[in-house]
């Protein structure tokens, strides 16, 4: 199973989106994003299990929190984007 990292470009931004996560139910856990997932060099990330990645991203639009982008962290290590 993988897990998915919705990466932000501030740690305010973050901090909002783990509140929205944490009132729908959805667990995450905040962390500096990996630079193979920072494009800028520099950002945060949430980590969210596969099964409430979806849920997730439907709960951050609607709660018009933005994020940068969203990757799936493989076995290996390597970071692939994704679209959900």
């Amino acid at each position: 199973m993988f897990d998915y990292y919705v990466t932000f470009r501030s740690v305010t931004f973050a901090q909002r989106a783990q509140q929205l996560l944490t009132g729908a139910h959805i667990p995450s856990s905040m962390m500096r994003a990996p630079k193979a997932m920072s494009s800028k060099g520099c950002g945060y990330a949430l980590r969210i299990r596969a099964s409430a990645a979806a849920h997730a991203a439907a709960v951050l639009q609607s709660g018009g929190v933005p994020y940068s982008a969203v990757y799936r962290l493989h076995p290996d290590g390597t970071a692939e984007a994704v679209m959900l």
